[in-house]
């Protein structure tokens, strides 16, 4: 544990980039560990932690935007066993997330897709092409500013209770901030 604070405070202080703080912290608490010691938990973790992990005004509004019909999509750098769940128990039906393989001994192995902000960008360039959505009728929600070319990809930005650099781009570009 002490490894992933001290990982994770670098990343937090700008010495060590997103992928490198998930490869780290990969190899910490995943590499060589059996998937079904693990995958099994997931739902018991998510009953015990989720209600307090999400941030209800963006919750409010994922809510109103499924009640208006629009469509939504969670794009998230996190674990797809983890957000696979997380879509199932918010009703989100079109989500992507970085991938931990699992090799022939059914234990995980490396991450074999990271989804980060180009990643991000460009799946929301792909939707809008497949469903013909306007640009300026995309919103994107982050709450950091490591996701600025997948916020730079919507016509519309909002900052989920956000990182500071990313507030002081949503100050300074007008970006709403909830």
């Amino acid at each position: 544990m002490v490894c992933l604070m001290l990982v994770y405070a670098l990343h937090k202080g700008h010495m060590l980039s997103l992928s490198s703080l998930h490869h780290a912290a990969f190899g910490l608490l995943f590499r060589g560990c059996l998937a079904s010691s693990l995958l099994p938990h997931v739902d018991d973790f998510l009953a015990k932690h989720l209600d307090r992990l999400l941030y209800l005004p963006a919750i409010h509004r994922l809510r109103k935007a499924q009640a208006e019909g629009h469509f939504v999509a969670i794009l998230s750098s996190s674990p797809d066993f983890l957000v696979s769940k997380i879509a199932e128990k918010l009703s989100v039906a079109d989500w992507h997330a970085s991938h931990y393989f699992i090799d022939r001994h059914q234990k995980f192995s490396h991450i074999s897709l990271l989804i980060e902000g180009d990643e991000k960008a460009l799946l929301v360039r792909e939707y809008a092409e497949k469903l013909r959505i306007a640009k300026t009728r995309i919103a994107a929600y982050s709450d950091s500013y490591l996701d600025l070319p997948f916020l730079q990809s919507a016509g519309i930005v909002i900052g989920v209770n956000p990182d500071r650099r990313l507030r002081r781009l949503c100050l300074k570009n007008c970006w709403k901030i909830i």
